[in-house]
């Protein structure tokens, strides 16, 4: 300070000579400025001589405080401010800074990983990195980067594979056991070797462009110019002065830990799909101890296509870590990456049981919104945000909406036949099938969901038209049916089975009659296909003087006007009064009226003796069943499957390969169209880029519609180059 305070006296003193004297006689021989001599003076008398005590006194300052001690901060600011002052901190204190520092911290890495365990460890390492961030920034902000990346690299990036690995506390083990705390502290600390991946990366790009401008930096010594090293001397580069200073591992960072974390999830997604099968193996029944059931094998576990537990455990892991993300991890692009690709494995295996996990996710969406699952309207809403994320990982996602929509229609057409009332009056019905479909097309695409939206669009039409009808049949004479009809668009609804030329009541045909001779007035040239097996019917039934109303589909009611007034049929009789071909659809139908829980057709065998056996024969009688009783009075009687699980998703797995050919083609044939001409390889990655929506095709399916096409003649090969494809116009 007192020499400050001379220098800065001779320099007012003596101004006039610093200002004009020197000025006017620019001349080598001349001293330099006072401020620059009186500098110069205290560092060869003074300074050259106590530097080294002086900086080992400073760093002996800062390891008593680093150990606890009080110390004097603002008198080591000064000393540290007197080597900037001349030029020399860079040369001695800096260098001797680290490399104190670079000891301290390994001492202390050394000592904390044989005393305990990494909880601990993080926790230290984290008051160790805040308290020397704090120093050097009071002390000498200049050298925080360069001290903060000895700190990590030390106590973080030496650390880092026993902090991951540590068999008994490490990253693995705190996922193991929910400690969110200590894994967020982890990913701070480790978080800051990632800052100098990126820095390292930038410094790689600045190089680059140095290279190109032939730009170079030398080391120079900051007080008179002259180079304080030979070695100095030579040319370097950006890339080489940071490795130089910031020597370390830059491949440590996150990543690891994400690696571990994804492995994770991915161990948690593999033991509910473990599970699964486990569940699969088991027989559907138990058998008791000492029981043979009759001498017959226990009976197995049918294979369903929805399995609600699966999905419930997929949604709750995919919950957990999606919130571990937000809450511990930041939403950090690693670890959501992490998430997307594990739950992308678990959610595309297909070597579960018989269906595709797409048609298990569709299953369960169609539970929850008929109501299976007892949500309220919130419930149901959050289920089906969560049902979409899981969606958003499939790659065959037209298995998916091709499943839905058959169950979707499913739906729409039991809400349409159990209400008698127009859309407008149950339209809650149809929010959550509207929200799940919005949710869908803003993940794929208006062309994703255009069916499903045209399948909610008839059924708006069709709340119009029966009012219409209904009111053309009032002007005409009250009918002697309430007779109602829905019109489906074929091109939105899924094919349905359903007999031809099938002999309806008088009624049914009066009022199908009139429908058509209504309809014709405003659409002449369209066709109408009565499809019997989607209807519904009450049906008024006395039995021992009671009256039941029993709801039932449209072919079930023409059954129970078959046997009306007492009559006794048999098979053969019934399929020729019914002009119904499908022998294998009578006895489903009849099935479910005479053997199931509301018998309401008796049956006996050939010899009029009641018959307890479940299958139907051909030798069989059926009448109405005198003896029906029931508590209730109005009584649902389930319209029979027509085809077996199996059978549907085979029929929809076909039609899905159908309709990918379609789309592939469609794909191959519009950007050739744009290009003219293109490479195998370029038009296979377009076309997967194009249909990232419709899911992930198989490339050797696009190699074949290629060929296909080429067969067609819409494409070429090159006669230059084999993998070459010409567009033929």
């Amino acid at each position: 300070k007192n020499h400050q305070i001379m220098n800065r006296w001779l320099k007012r003193i003596f101004s006039y000579l610093d200002k004009c004297f020197l000025l006017q006689h620019n001349n080598s021989t001349l001293p330099q400025p006072l401020q620059e001599v009186g500098t110069h003076k205290f560092k060869t008398i003074i300074y050259n001589h106590c530097e080294p005590a002086m900086t080992q006194a400073l760093l002996s300052v800062i390891d008593k405080e680093r150990n606890g001690d009080d110390c004097d901060r603002s008198l080591a600011k000064s000393i540290v401010g007197l080597y900037e002052n001349l030029g020399e901190y860079r040369r001695a204190l800096e260098p001797a800074f680290l490399r104190a520092t670079q000891q301290y911290c390994a001492q202390k890495r050394h000592q904390w990983q044989s005393t305990g365990g990494v909880a601990e460890y993080l926790v230290r390492a984290e008051d160790v990195v805040a308290s020397e961030q704090l120093r050097v920034s009071e002390l000498s902000p200049r050298s925080e980067w360069t001290l903060l990346r000895v700190v990590d690299y030390e106590l973080l990036g030496q650390a880092q594979a026993q902090l991951l690995e540590h068999e008994a506390s490490g990253c693995l083990r705190l996922l193991q056991h929910d400690k969110w705390e200590e894994l967020n502290t982890m990913y701070r600390l480790l978080g800051r070797l990632e800052m100098y991946i990126h820095a390292a990366a930038m410094v790689e790009e600045e190089d680059e462009d140095e290279d190109i401008a032939g730009n170079t930096i030398r080391h120079r010594n900051s007080f008179n110019g002259s180079s304080s090293n030979s070695n100095n001397n030579r040319r370097l580069t950006n890339r080489e002065l940071y490795q130089n200073k910031l020597a370390g591992d830059h491949t440590k960072g996150l990543q690891p830990m994400a690696d571990l974390y994804q492995s994770h999830i991915l161990k948690l997604g593999m033991d509910i799909v473990e599970s699964r099968k486990a569940r699969l193996m088991q027989p559907q029944q138990q058998q008791p101890p000492g029981e043979t059931n009759n001498g017959k094998a226990p009976p197995s576990k049918k294979e369903k296509n929805e399995d609600s537990d699966f999905c419930k455990d997929l949604i709750a892991l995919h919950d957990k870590f999606s919130n571990v993300n937000r809450e511990t991890f930041c939403n950090h692009a690693y670890f959501c990456r992490a998430l997307g690709e594990s739950f992308g494995k678990i959610i595309n295996m297909t070597n579960v049981g018989k269906f595709h996990n797409a048609e298990l996710l569709s299953s369960f969406c169609d539970r929850v919104l008929r109501g299976m699952e007892k949500l309220n309207q919130v419930e149901v809403e959050q289920i089906s945000t969560k049902i979409i994320q899981l969606f958003s990982y499939l790659t065959d996602k037209d298995i998916f909406a091709e499943t839905y929509r058959v169950q979707l229609a499913k739906r729409l057409l039991t809400i349409n036949n159990t209400t008698s009332s127009s859309l407008s009056s149950s339209g809650n019905d149809f929010e959550a099938e509207k929200s799940l479909i919005s949710k869908l097309k803003a993940q794929c695409g208006t062309q994703f969901t255009s069916k499903m939206e045209g399948m909610l669009s008839d059924l708006e039409l069709g709340a119009e038209q029966r009012g219409k009808f209904k009111s053309a049949l009032a002007k005409e004479g009250k009918p002697k049916l309430d007779f109602g009809v829905q019109l489906l668009t074929v091109g939105h609804w899924p094919s349905y089975k359903s007999p031809e030329n099938f002999a309806v009541t008088h009624e049914m045909q009066a009022g199908m009659e009139a429908y058509k001779s209504w309809y014709n007035q405003y659409h002449q040239n369209r066709k109408i296909a009565w499809v019997y097996t989607q209807g519904s019917a009450n049906v008024t039934a006395i039995f021992a003087n009671k009256t039941y109303d029993l709801t039932v589909s449209t072919l079930q009611a023409v059954v129970l006007n078959s046997f009306s007034g007492g009559r006794t049929l048999n098979f053969d009789d019934l399929k020729q009064q019914l002009n119904l071909e499908d022998e294998q659809m009578l006895r489903g139908l009849l099935h479910s009226l005479c053997c199931g829980k509301h018998r309401v057709i008796a049956k006996r065998s050939a010899d009029g003796k009641a018959s307890s056996s479940k299958k139907i024969s051909s030798n069989d009688l059926f009448m109405a069943n005198r003896k029906f009783t029931s508590k209730l009075r109005k009584i649902r009687i389930a319209m029979p499957t027509l085809a077996s699980m199996e059978a549907t998703s085979a029929a929809s797995m076909a039609k899905v390969e159908e309709e990918r050919k379609v789309v592939i083609e469609a794909a191959i044939v519009r950007i050739m169209k744009a290009r003219k001409t293109s490479g195998h390889q370029d038009l296979v990655s377009e076309v997967l880029k194009q249909l990232t929506f419709f899911g992930a095709p198989n490339p050797r399916v696009i190699k074949r519609r290629i060929e296909d096409l080429i067969d067609r003649e819409y494409l070429e090969r090159s006669k230059d180059e084999a993998n070459t494809y010409n567009y033929l116009a």
